[in-house]
């Protein structure tokens, strides 16, 4: 990267950090309540992810015309009271849990290996908790620095008669896997498209229907950024299902440079702001919050 790159990038970055402060001084919007779905959507949050997950869900509330049900477990940083408090707008169903009851509920159900690598591992928390949740209902994780710009219309049907889980997963631009994993005959997952788990779908037992046991034995005893996001792509790949293109929902970091959105008049249904880009989801929810049609804020 040259210095004019460099220079661009900083004031970039910069401009991010102003989005965020102005957002953070911005009131709280009012919505119209609007009808519900049958459909929980998870997410995991701390103090350092409130403000993504507040500007994710203002997002989805302007952009979908039914609204899940929203979950929300904290990571420890954060009490459930400081949750509900931050989540007092949101007219809808909500629940709010603490990472330990997420880890409780596996304990009951003998999944020790799984147990130990959510103990360890604030990714197997997330693993545990999507699991969880899929096992009581239709269920779609969430990361907190992904922006909803349309309404998602591509969620799959669960057969209530088939023993088969429904998961879909979204591609990745690039490989993002835990090579600890993929030393054991995994090595079909170099082959693209590669996937990432900012959002997932999915409904009904994965354990019971994929044989990752041993992966997740080896999680328990060393993991990495990407180890939950390899056992979901290793549970997608055994069950041959459908994806989110990265077309559909954008992931890619070749605007990093750009001080303007590059969402505008393009047919994302939302974007997953990767950390090589992560400043730019500030940005780009200022632009939402102070142009878009639907907010109702006063």
């Amino acid at each position: 990267m040259n210095l004019l790159d460099e220079l661009r990038i900083l004031l970039v970055k910069r401009s991010g950090t102003a989005c965020r402060m102005v957002l953070s001084r911005l009131p709280v919007p009012k919505f119209a309540p609007k009808p519900s779905m049958d459909l929980t959507l998870i997410s995991m949050c701390g103090a350092n992810h409130i403000g993504f997950l507040q500007q994710c869900l203002y997002s989805l509330h302007q952009s979908w015309s039914r609204v899940p049900r929203v979950h929300i477990v904290s990571d420890g940083s954060l009490t459930v009271a400081d949750l509900q408090n931050a989540l007092t707008w949101w007219a809808g169903e909500k629940s709010f849990s603490h990472w330990k009851d997420v880890v409780d509920y596996h304990h009951q159900h003998g999944r020790e290996a799984l147990v130990q690598f959510a103990n360890n591992s604030i990714l197997g928390r997330k693993f545990a908790a999507i699991l969880q949740f899929a096992e009581q209902g239709a269920t779609l994780w969430c990361d907190t620095d992904i922006l909803w710009f349309k309404e998602l219309k591509s969620l799959p049907v669960f057969d209530s008669n088939s023993k088969t889980p429904v998961l879909k997963i979204a591609e990745d631009y690039q490989e993002s896997y835990d090579q600890n994993l993929i030393n054991h005959s995994l090595e079909h997952l170099h082959t693209p498209p590669y996937f990432n788990t900012g959002l997932v779908f999915l409904q009904g037992n994965l354990l019971q229907a994929c044989d990752v046991e041993g992966l997740l034995s080896l999680a328990a005893k060393t993991s990495n950024h990407f180890t939950e996001q390899t056992l979901l792509a290793v549970a997608f790949s055994r069950l041959g299902q459908d994806y989110w293109s990265k077309e559909e929902i954008a992931c890619f970091e070749t605007d990093k440079l750009s001080l303007a959105p590059t969402y505008l008049g393009r047919s994302w249904t939302a974007r997953h702001y990767v950390g090589p880009v992560r400043y730019s989801f500030w940005r780009d929810a200022l632009v939402l919050r102070v142009f878009s049609s639907n907010n109702s804020a006063s």
